[in-house]
Order: C-alpha cells, then sequence, then structure tokens
C-alpha cells in the first residue's frame, strides 16, 4: 500500500484526533498485537498435531493439543472482543469531535462563505463524510496493524519450516503492490465525486422540502424529479465506477496467489514423498500459507477505505481550514440610544460585477420609523445586512450614535 506525501500528512492529521483518547487506543493495538500472534501459533500446532497425535500416535499430544486450541481461541475471542470495542469507541468519539469542531466553524464564518456554499454541501460534510472518516480511522487502522503482524508472523513461521519455498511467497509481493497501487489513484478519484454527488442530493432534496409550496404554485413537480432522479443517478454510477474499481483488486491479488500456491504444493508434494519434508511440516506450511491469504486480502481491501476516508479528510480539513470571519472592533456600546447613519456607502457582493448599493446616504433618527421601499434585488436587504456588519463595507461609514461599527465588536 502506497502512500503519497499528501495521504499521509492527511492521515496523520487525522490521528491526532485519535491521540487525545491513547489510552482506549492502546486496549485495541494490544488487543490486535494478540490476535496477530495466534494466527501463526495456530498453523505451528498442527506440526505437532499432524507429527506427534496422527503419525506417532501419541498419547499425550493428543490430549495437549486440543486443550491448546481451545485456549487458544478463548485468547482470540477476548482478544477480538477488546480490540472491536475499543477501536469502534474511539472512532466515534473522533467523528463526534469533528462534527463539534465543524459546527463551531459554522458559527465562525463571515456571512460572504454562506453566500457561495450549499446548503446540501455542508450537510454531507456532518453526515455521509463523516462517516467515511470512521471507516478510515477504525477497519483500516485495525487491518492495517492486525495483518501486517499477522502476515509477518505467518511469513516467519513459513521461513522457519522451509525458507526456499517461503521465498515464492515473496516474490508476489512486489506484483500485489502494484495492483494496489494503480488502483489507488481510480479509488480516490471515484471517492470524491461520490461525495460530490452526495452533496447534490442534499442540495436537490433541502431545495424541494423548503420550497415546496413554490414547486407546487408553478407546477414544478416534474422538473424537480428530473433534478432529483439526475442527482441520484450520478450518484449510483459514481458508486457502481467506485465499486468496480475496489472490486477488481481482489481476483487480481487471489489468481497471483493462486499461481504461487501451485507451485507451493507442487514443489512441497515432491519434497514430501522423497522424505525430505515430513507430514507436519508440509500440513503446518500449507496451512500457514492457506491463513495468509485471508490478511492479505484484508489489506489489500483496507484500501478501498482508505481512499473514502482520505477524500472524505480532504473535504473536511479544507472546511476546517477556512479562515474565520475577522474582528476589527473591540468597543462595547453600553447604551445605545439608537441613531443611524449610512455615509456615502458603497456595496458589492463578491463574484458579482454590479454594485448592490451607490453612494447610499441617510440618517436616521432615535424612536424615528423609517420605510425601505424598492423593487426586489434593489437593496434593502443590504442595507439590513450591512447594519449589524454581516458583511464589510467596499467604502463609506454606517455609524451607531456616532460611533463606526468598524470600531464596535461583532458580539
Amino acid at each position: 500500500m502506497k502512500f503519497t506525501g499528501q495521504d499521509t500528512r492527511l492521515y496523520f492529521r487525522l490521528l491526532r484526533y485519535v491521540f487525545p483518547y491513547w489510552q482506549t487506543f492502546l486496549i485495541a493495538v494490544v488487543g490486535m498485537v494478540v490476535l496477530a500472534a495466534t494466527d501463526p501459533a495456530v498453523a505451528a500446532l498442527i506440526r505437532p498435531m499432524m507429527d506427534g497425535a496422527f503419525i506417532e500416535n501419541d498419547p499425550e499430544t493428543m490430549v495437549l493439543v486440543p486443550l491448546l486450541f481451545i485456549g487458544l481461541f478463548t485468547i482470540r475471542g477476548l482478544a477480538t472482543f477488546a480490540s472491536g470495542a475499543s477501536m469502534h469507541w474511539v472512532a466515534n468519539k473522533v467523528v463526534m469531535d469533528l462534527r463539534s469542531e465543524m459546527f463551531q466553524k459554522l458559527l465562525s464564518f463571515p456571512s460572504r462563505f454562506y453566500d457561495h456554499q450549499r446548503a446540501g454541501t455542508l450537510m454531507s460534510k456532518f453526515t455521509f463524510e463523516a462517516t467515511q472518516i470512521r471507516d478510515a480511522s477504525t477497519n483500516a487502522i485495525t487491518v492495517v496493524v492486525r495483518d501486517s503482524l499477522a502476515i509477518i508472523g505467518l511469513v516467519g513461521w513459513m521461513f522457519y519450516i522451509h525458507w526456499q519455498l517461503a521465498l515464492i511467497v515473496l516474490i508476489v509481493t512486489p506484483l500485489i503492490a502494484l495492483i494496489v497501487f494503480i488502483i489507488r489513484k481510480r479509488l480516490r478519484r471515484m471517492g470524491r465525486k461520490v461525495q460530490e454527488s452526495m452533496a447534490d442530493i442534499h442540495h436537490v432534496l433541502g431545495e424541494c422540502i423548503d420550497g415546496h409550496k413554490l414547486v407546487k404554485l408553478f407546477g414544478g413537480q416534474e422538473q424537480e424529479t428530473r433534478r432529483f432522479t439526475e442527482a441520484i443517478n450520478n450518484n449510483r454510477k459514481y458508486l457502481m465506477k467506485y465499486a468496480i474499481a475496489a472490486v477488481a483488486s481482489s481476483p487480481a491479488v487471489q489468481l497471483i496467489a493462486a499461481f504461487a500456491l501451485a507451485a507451493i504444493i507442487y514443489i512441497a508434494s515432491g519434497q514430501a514423498a522423497r522424505g525430505e519434508l515430513s507430514v507436519g511440516d508440509f500440513i503446518s506450511f500449507f496451512t500457514a500459507m492457506a491463513m495468509l491469504l485471508t490478511p492479505l486480502k484484508r489489506l489489500v481491501g483496507v484500501n478501498e477505505h482508505l481512499q473514502k476516508g482520505l477524500a472524505a479528510c480532504e473535504s473536511i480539513f479544507g472546511l476546517l481550514d477556512l479562515p474565520q470571519e475577522t474582528e476589527s472592533g473591540s468597543r462595547n456600546l453600553e447604551h445605545v440610544r439608537g441613531e443611524l447613519e449610512f455615509r456615502h456607502v458603497n456595496f458589492h457582493y463578491e463574484g458579482k460585477d454590479d454594485a448592490a448599493l451607490r453612494d447610499i446616504t441617510f440618517s436616521i433618527k432615535p424612536g424615528e420609523t423609517v420605510a425601505l421601499v424598492g423593487p426586489s434585488g434593489s437593496g434593502k436587504t443590504t442595507l439590513a445586512n450591512l447594519l449589524p456588519a454581516f458583511y464589510q463595507l467596499d467604502e463609506g461609514t454606517v455609524l451607531i450614535d456616532g460611533v463606526d461599527i468598524r470600531d464596535i465588536s461583532l458580539a
């Protein structure tokens, strides 16, 4: 599994959210280490079972090996529970912390930020993308730690039994790594597309729900149906492309492993027939090799969870890195009389060429009632938004009781 520099930075940044819960995370890691250590232990028990119990008919071995199997799988069960429960607890805490931080960030963004953001896109970060990060911070870590250690242990046992045969297993490793590298880029690209399509679904659905009266008044049911159908169909297509890339890696890895397996069986059976390899050694080696395929497949498959999680990290951390609203004033008005004055105010919205307000000057005395009258788009709402400093002026001054609003704290 190959990481780019950006992948590594994203993942280490994600792990910083795990660090506050390092004690629970340590329990999970210890459980995974114990679980990984039992894999080669299972293969190792096969040798005395075959040679001692079945070949030599040793009564002591016949009793001891079954008891060791019971003890071994009891330990595996406890380790599985401890690591699984701990990792899920940590992952859910990480997702909760990220959601909380994103929400706090949303409250601190200036109004200009919301002018260029769709509600569905933001909601998707809290719902869909957050769950992708949870998978990356649990399933991925669990598989990488547990199965990497299991593979090392199983390969080590295979070298101990017959190093020449074990070399055949190692030959296929670069080929598997190449397959993972090729598919990784495809998974990352499709992962981004899936997230964007989910945001589109949220957006269309939110607009339809919020504007259901307008849809009915103007007979827009057919148009909204087409929009929603297009959004969900795009999501389906990208999910399918992602799934095809994800499932393609496993058969390719299994095919390479099958060739290696066939070569090992052929060589080992010939040596066993010549008495160069005992039955227990052969069965133990074959068991370790067979057990190696499962963690190897999971290790290849974890790329799918990682790429989804890293794509979600890009999106969520991109939101968290956006600058929040700047504070220009520090003055607090203790007793407000309510005198308002606009002096030569000019303002235009970001991305718009035409000014929303041009050289606006007027004053309102305390207790005075003033009506702003004009067609839609003439600037009435803009004037109201400038008073609480939702937007910064291009030119001019807005005063409350003779004090420039830029000198007053936002709070």
